[in-house]
């Protein structure tokens, strides 16, 4: 099996804001608050009605045999949506066709050696989860299966309230 294509669709998806005002994803002014000097605001991107605009890069890897793996490039000021469709189109995807989409740590080192250190790592990572969304199509494995190297029953999960926690009686 060999990969024959990659494409890339750039989306922009409204995030919203919470009761109070603010940013689902950035808070009030926190581009502003979070940077030391010059202010990267001009980079936030909103619609028609103010809400602010996450961009991402769809990423889709097609073998021979037409299975499809789907990953996404997440994007932000500094590696926008346009230079991670552009890495991706015109100096990863010529050196991934042909090559076994099963190969994916030789691809990823492959993939984040074309472009200066750092520049990529959206772009990577955007290959990165199509070689293992395919990988599980090939394999007829969930994904979660090839990141953990063997099945789980349990998971375990992380919180951060800013409330007091109530405890919950789950079933056991």
């Amino acid at each position: 099996m060999k990969i024959t294509s990659i494409e890339t669709t750039p989306v922009s998806l409204p995030v919203g804001k919470f009761r109070d005002g603010m940013d689902k994803v950035y808070g009030h002014d926190a581009i502003g608050r979070l940077y030391a000097g010059r202010s990267l605001k001009r980079y936030q991107r909103r619609n028609e009605q103010g809400d602010l605009l996450v961009s991402n890069v769809i990423v889709r890897i097609i073998t021979d045999e037409g299975l499809v793996g789907h990953g996404e490039a997440a994007c932000d000021e500094k590696e926008p949506v346009e230079a991670v469709k552009y890495i991706i189109d015109r100096q990863m995807a010529p050196n991934l066709i042909g090559k076994d989409p099963l190969d994916r740590d030789f691809l990823i080192d492959l993939v984040r050696g074309i472009t200066a250190r750092g520049a990529n790592r959206f772009s990577a990572s955007g290959i990165d989860l199509a070689l293992y969304d395919l990988a599980g199509k090939i394999l007829g494995v969930p994904v979660f299966t090839l990141l953990v190297h063997c099945i789980i029953n349990s998971a375990l999960f992380f919180g951060n309230l800013s409330s007091p926690c109530v405890p919950l009686d789950l079933p056991g």
